[in-house]
């Protein structure tokens, strides 16, 4: 099985933070939020047009956008 993105999860779904895209502007941001190698994610609920997503991580949950869930890898 290929590598996915985080925007990629339906909701319930949970997985492990592989990388993040080092090409990307929201990386350095993400990785502050604590979006980390090793930690685990799940998606909470999406907007309508999928657009924020709500994601748990560390025990809070987070909102992020799509194209910045695009970035992380799982």
């Amino acid at each position: 099985m290929g590598t996915r993105s985080l925007d990629q999860l339906i909701i319930g779904e949970s997985a492990i933070i592989r990388s993040l895209d080092p090409d990307s502007s929201s990386s350095l941001k993400l990785m502050e939020l604590g979006f980390t190698p090793g930690q685990e994610v799940t998606v909470i609920s999406k907007a309508l047009l999928q657009d924020p997503i709500a994601i748990a991580l560390r025990g809070t949950i987070i909102a992020i956008r799509r194209r910045e869930a695009s970035c992380i890898r799982i």
